[in-house]
């Protein structure tokens, strides 16, 4: 599965080029941050950086290179599909992975999941694994097996006493 899934984002790859650039917010010591701008006004500038939004103060700031962001190219293809279209929101779960944007990856396998809730690529992708042939989150599958959780890890009971 995981051979398909790295087909499919290849392939999305190629058959849509993604942007490179973003809006970059340079930071006095060097540190960098890029995505879309949100806001900004002469004491504070906020950039989504896909997966939130990170607020920063203006006299941080060292230099702002404007460009388009790969949530950008997001907010078109998903504006670019209908609702039912599967493939097309499934593709855009594994570019969106591609580029790094968990949140909106999320979303994407979302809208999968609600047209085909058995969906083994949206499922992977959304942390879902399969045991004893139904699809759970990674936790129920421990307690489906057996296993405690004691100090947040998984264990056998054995193990736990």
């Amino acid at each position: 599965m995981r051979r398909t899934l790295y087909a499919l984002t290849i392939l999305t790859s190629l058959a849509i080029p993604a942007l490179a650039a973003a809006d970059e917010v340079y930071l006095k010591g060097g540190a960098k941050f890029s995505g879309r701008i949100e806001s900004q006004t002469e004491t504070m500038l906020t950039i989504n950086i896909g997966d939130g939004v990170v607020g920063v103060a203006m006299t941080r700031v060292d230099k702002i290179v404007k460009g388009p962001s790969p949530l950008d190219e997001y907010d078109a293809r998903a504006r670019a599909l209908g609702p039912q279209d599967l493939n097309g929101w499934r593709g855009l779960g594994a570019w969106a992975l591609s580029q790094g944007l968990s949140a909106q990856a999320r979303d994407a396998y979302g809208k999968v999941m609600a047209l085909a809730p058995d969906d083994p690529e949206a499922r992977q992708a959304l942390g879902f694994v399969k045991y004893d042939g139904r699809w759970m989150t990674e936790d129920e599958s421990y307690a489906a097996r057996g296993y405690v959780k004691m100090g947040g890890e998984w264990m056998t009971p054995v193990a736990a006493q």
